[in-house]
């Protein structure tokens, strides 16, 4: 796999290109934390709904509207809103370009990067 930093890519800056060993190649912008993105939204709770064919996350503020809406990623599908909620340190949020629809899908995925203590900010 190779990575590369590209300055600009469809109208997002600092994208990382990934390309796999099998030639398949994703284009990612830069993740921001759970804390940003909920800080960022106003967000207070957040919903999960799957289906079959749909795996969405909704962060929704102090009454229940819908703020903003993510794919989870497949390490995510599955999770109760308690699981998330107590993973909420892991999640990590960023853009994938879908060169088939010609347009970016947010997306909240888990890293396995531990934050620091003094970047923890509880919800």
């Amino acid at each position: 796999m190779t990575r590369e930093n590209l300055a600009t890519f469809k109208n997002e800056n600092n994208v990382t290109k990934v390309t796999s060993d099998n030639g398949n190649t994703s284009y990612l912008t830069q993740s921001v934390s759970f804390a940003e993105e909920a800080n960022r939204l106003g967000a207070a709770g957040l919903v999960p709904i799957e289906t079959e064919k749909k795996h969405v996350l909704f962060l929704v503020n102090r009454e229940g509207a819908e703020v903003s809406r993510y794919y989870l990623c497949k390490n995510l599908q599955g999770k109760s809103a308690d699981e998330l909620i107590e993973n909420r340190h892991s999640l990590i949020f960023f853009k994938s370009y879908d060169p088939n629809s010609g347009s970016w899908v947010p997306c909240v995925s888990e890293t396995s990067q531990e934050p620091l203590a003094t970047k923890a900010r509880y919800w």
